[in-house]
């Protein structure tokens, strides 16, 4: 159970991701950026203050979204890849992914074996009728072609 919705299982404690985007699909925000420099001193800044978190109040960006705190550095190994390939992506993404997954009810399931089983006889059966009807013509890879090719 996630926020009182029941996640199906795919095996004993797993779940399929139900990914939206490759990774960089959600918005990032610095976390030096959401903290409040009014209130600390950093070594090097002595009485500067960045004032980003005061501008990301303003601008309303984080105001009614869900925020994750993760690492997203390549030195920390805390990439994976994913089903779109290209970059890895973060683990704070995949979970991401994931939460996003469970508002919209959006869940991914893993089809029973018997659909597996009916695809492949279905596949089995038109290779079977195309070599039926559309016969191969081996001599034709002869070097020397006969007046039947």
């Amino acid at each position: 159970m996630v926020a009182g919705k029941k996640v199906p299982l795919h095996h004993q404690n797993t779940t399929l991701i139900n990914y939206y985007g490759p990774a960089g699909h959600f918005p990032y925000v610095s976390y030096a950026s959401v903290i409040d420099d009014s209130s600390m001193v950093m070594p090097g800044y002595y009485g500067v203050e960045l004032n980003e978190f005061y501008d990301l109040l303003e601008n309303g960006i984080l105001e009614g979204k869900t925020v994750l705190i993760g690492a997203t550095m390549d030195e920390l190994h805390d990439k994976f890849p994913t089903p779109f390939g290209g970059d890895w992506m973060p683990g704070v993404e995949i979970h991401a992914n994931f939460l996003e997954m469970v508002r919209q009810d959006n869940y991914l399931i893993a089809l029973p074996w018997l659909y597996y089983i009916m695809i492949e006889l279905i596949l089995l059966l038109l290779l079977w009728f195309i070599f039926r009807h559309l016969k191969p013509q081996f001599w034709c890879l002869d070097p020397h072609p006969s007046d039947y090719c």
